[in-house]
């Protein structure tokens, strides 16, 4: 298992708080920081370390705005995506 660094593991923390505002509509935050992950850590650990990331910052979004939902256009996209 790859072993972090305090640099390494303060540009995770960034990258995390960066995705929670891309979230809640502050676009284009993670055009710096995205880079910035995938050349401290290398593209294969990058992707290990920001996949989950992505996917509970997801979770975090639907339970948001689940009310708000098209399920309608979502039902036709995951059809699609099958």
């Amino acid at each position: 298992m790859l072993e972090l660094t305090l640099t390494q593991t303060i540009i995770l923390a960034l990258y995390s708080f960066s995705m929670g505002l891309e979230r809640s509509g502050i676009r284009s935050v993670n055009m710096i920081t995205v880079p910035t992950v995938f050349a401290s850590l290398g593209p294969m650990a990058a992707l290990g370390y920001t996949q989950p990331i992505v996917v509970i910052s997801n979770c975090f979004s639907v339970a948001r705005y689940w009310r708000d939902t098209d399920w309608h256009i979502i039902r036709s996209t995951f059809i699609a995506m099958v």
